[in-house]
């Protein structure tokens, strides 16, 4: 199949421009709202993949910084990428916490390698009657340090 000849970023953007101004959306990510520079900074991400039977249509087409292009989700539903996209920053913080949270309870004792190599079923398990789950008007939360905690007393029995 042959790469179909994508839009300018400024006709992308001029047919995407309803609340915001066009000239916001070509000097930020749409995701993350980082500013960029010049316009050739944001890349054009098809939401739905030219593999997946996506198209270059204007409709198909977001600009994205780098960073959020190289993480963005290929996936052929439109409704899971903007969900993505509205959620990116929350996704964010989440990560960026149970990466900080790893940090603070690995102290270089490889207990990352460790959560690593489990598998999904077997930190379930690990898990399962051991978690209280906070219930905010935004559903269910557990603090990311709380899993860690169990986990990481798992691993440290399991090297005895």
């Amino acid at each position: 199949m042959e790469k179909q000849q994508l839009p300018s970023r400024a006709k992308i953007a001029a047919h995407w421009a309803g609340e915001e101004s066009e000239d916001y959306l070509i000097s930020h990510c749409w995701v993350c709202g980082k500013r960029v520079r010049s316009v050739e900074q944001l890349e054009r991400h098809h939401v739905t993949p030219e593999s997946l039977g996506g198209t270059a249509d204007l409709d198909n087409l977001f600009l994205l910084c780098k960073k959020c292009h190289d993480v963005a989700p290929s996936v052929n539903d439109r409704g899971l990428f903007f969900s993505w996209a509205e959620n990116r920053s929350e996704i964010n913080e989440v990560f960026q916490e149970a990466v900080e949270a790893i940090k603070a309870v690995d102290a270089g004792e490889n207990f990352a390698k460790w959560l690593n190599a489990k598998k999904k079923e077997e930190i379930q398990g690990i898990l399962r009657g051991k978690l209280t789950i906070n219930y905010t008007a935004y559903g269910p939360k557990v603090p990311v340090i709380g899993p860690l905690a169990v986990l990481k007393k798992e691993w440290e029995e399991e090297k005895k």
